[in-house]
């Protein structure tokens, strides 16, 4: 909840660093292919790698890993890759990568090589059709689909209470971008 009010405060904040019209964006660009809201999608990717920056700003950061729950954020790409190995080494499978935060263990597939999932445009391009596939599968509920992202599929009562509650946030943001964007 700490990083939802962060995130909805700092984009309050930092619209003009923002303004770099996100439609003619890759997050733009993207979603118009996959048939998604620009917005809904560079939401996904602040809540999933959100960075805060000492300027007061936050923004997606495409280096970013989690490995059992614990946040990394190399400075660069070497540094992302070391990482990367380091925590494979331990044993962990289930790791998120990137911008979209695409976790190897369910998501890996689609990629021909892991380590490009730290290429901005291909995390951001699976992480779109992973979030066009959980929005088509519900089609009648905007806001599970967009949780389905983060949750998975299952019907659990604890899976589908986290899945609307992160799709609550998702939409938060989108619309909180929207506002200062403009739609």
């Amino acid at each position: 909840m700490r990083k939802l009010l962060l995130i909805l405060y700092l984009v309050s904040l930092s619209a003009n660093a923002y303004s770099n019209a996100l439609i003619n964006s890759n997050w733009g660009r993207i979603a118009a292919e996959k048939g998604l809201d620009p917005f809904e999608l560079y939401a996904v990717s602040l809540m999933e790698s959100s960075k805060y920056s000492s300027n007061n700003t936050i923004t997606p950061w495409p280096l970013a890993i989690n490995a059992a729950g614990t946040a990394i954020f190399p400075r660069n790409r070497g540094d992302a890759l070391n990482a990367l190995a380091r925590e494979l080494e331990k044993g962990i499978t289930s790791i998120d990568v990137g911008l979209m935060q695409i976790n190897i263990k369910w998501n890996g597939y689609r990629v021909s090589d892991i380590k490009s999932l730290f290429d901005p445009e291909v995390n951001l391009r699976v992480g779109a059709d992973i979030l066009a596939e959980a929005i088509r599968s519900e089609p009648h509920d905007k806001t599970l689909g967009l949780g389905r992202y983060h949750a998975g599929y299952g019907n659990e009562p604890d899976r589908l209470a986290r899945a609307y509650t992160y799709g609550r946030r998702i939409s938060l943001i989108a619309n909180r971008l929207r506002k200062y964007f403009g739609d």
